[in-house]
């Protein structure tokens, strides 16, 4: 994902010195690949500090990769693909702009995602007798999706709507299983208290949520991340963050299924041809 696209992702989160850095860039983009912090900083009237934690805000690990990345973006002429809902849309705006929306932040999120993560969750899934999963609202359709795809390769995957009802199970639950919050904002406070409570019952963890700093990142070991999308008034990002998880939840499967990928596709093929006439 772009420079530029992290930025309007990130920006509503950062304070006024690093929004300061942000906002140069933004504006200055060509400028900015030609400065060293320093000159950046007093250009945009903040620190070299505030340029180094905006950097690290939007997932960056120093300036010379930013302006590596931002030289890479000018050259490719990167277009923000996002739009809005208004009230006066017709059927066939209404179509293309939210096939458009969905495609872009399925796009960011594949753009975003680091092969090491995806490998390191896959070995943490594989080690796991157990899989126990939660989320609230849309998360949990996302989480329904992650059962239902993992059980067919014969794991046992618990997903429990009820947080009383979980609770206990995390925390009677063996150490070697493996707990999965998913949480859109990574702020969900029944999410974050399972997590506090595997992570006290030394659980595996693994985080789903959007990019950001947020208190789920804190709890687990690995936190898989969607690109949100550059959201409006009216919120069409909640089906378009689903599009996004539901990529990410599928790369994750199907990289797990090469692992072995003839043992797992027998175990599908089982599955399908047991239920077979039963959907």
């Amino acid at each position: 994902m772009s420079v530029i696209k992290k930025i309007n992702v990130m920006i509503d989160e950062m304070s006024n010195s690093e929004r300061k850095v942000a906002e140069y860039i933004c504006q200055f983009p060509e400028q900015v690949t030609m400065l060293t912090t320093t000159e950046l900083a007093n250009l945009a009237d903040t620190s070299a500090a505030a340029v180094i934690r905006m950097l690290k805000k939007i997932g960056l690990t120093s300036f010379s990769e930013m302006k590596m990345a931002l030289s890479l973006e000018i050259s490719k002429g990167v277009e923000e693909g996002y739009s809005d809902i208004t009230g006066s849309e017709s059927l066939e705006d209404i179509k293309y702009k939210l096939l458009g929306n969905s495609y872009q932040t399925m796009l960011d999120t594949v753009e975003n995602i680091e092969g090491k993560m995806i490998s390191q969750a896959i070995e943490i899934i594989k080690q796991a007798p157990v899989i126990y999963l939660y989320g609230v609202g849309a998360s949990k359709l996302v989480a329904i999706n992650l059962q239902q795809k993992f059980s067919r390769i014969g794991k046992i995957v618990i997903f429990e709507e009820d947080f009383h009802s979980l609770l206990p199970m995390i925390i009677s639950s063996s150490p070697d299983n493996l707990f999965i919050g998913i949480s859109n904002s990574g702020e969900n406070d029944e999410v974050i208290k399972l997590l506090n409570h595997a992570k006290n019952n030394q659980l595996k963890r693994i985080g789903v949520s959007k990019f950001g700093k947020h208190r789920l990142n804190e709890l687990v070991d690995i936190n898989l991340q969607i690109m949100k999308p550059n959201e409006a008034t009216i919120r069409s990002g909640a089906t378009t963050s689903l599009h996004a998880y539901y990529i990410l939840i599928d790369i994750l499967f199907f990289m797990y299924m090469n692992t072995d990928f003839e043992g797992n596709y027998q175990l599908i093929k089982r599955s399908f041809e047991v239920g077979k006439g039963n959907y």
